[in-house]
């Protein structure tokens, strides 16, 4: 299920991306935009603008996973 370590290759995307992106879209940030193949087993991170969310974009032997974690802002006064 949860299926990253260490031994893996990791890549940022170095531009903001939009969190609504999915599958098919962010594959091609990573052929077209990282010159990179989404089949290799690497893993792709893409960050928002603000850096408070972020996706992982990793194939494995089911097809592609998207990992997705987001900060919760404390709007404490």
């Amino acid at each position: 299920m949860f299926n990253l370590n260490a031994s893996m290759r990791y890549w940022l995307y170095p531009f903001p991306t939009d969190m609504r992106k999915g599958f098919y879209t962010l594959s091609g940030l990573v052929t077209e935009g990282m010159g990179q193949d989404v089949r290799s087993g690497d893993v792709f991170i893409f960050l928002n603008r603000h850096c408070t969310s972020m996706k992982a974009l990793h194939m494995e032997h089911g097809g592609l996973v998207i990992y997705y974690l987001w900060k919760t802002l404390d709007k404490t006064v």
